[in-house]
């Protein structure tokens, strides 16, 4: 098994959009969740290349600054 990496929610807001699913390889940089924030959407992208390992969140879900939305493992 790989390095493990959290990505986190950068502010409070809601998820608009989820971009990946679990199992799923995904490249460093690629959007992966559309976050609405104050009225502007913002794109979170995958900070690695990796395998999904889990997705802590769905559309609709409310977020607090620092939240964890999904898990990464690099191989």
């Amino acid at each position: 098994m790989g390095l493990r990496f959290d990505v986190v929610a950068p502010r409070d807001g809601s998820i608009e959009r989820v971009m990946l699913r679990e199992g799923e390889k995904i490249e460093e940089g690629t959007p992966i969740f559309s976050l609405q924030s104050n009225g502007v959407n913002c794109e979170i992208l995958a900070p690695v290349t990796g395998i999904t390992e889990s997705l802590e969140v769905e559309q609709g879900d409310i977020t607090i600054s620092g939240m964890i939305l999904a898990v990464i493992v690099q191989r």
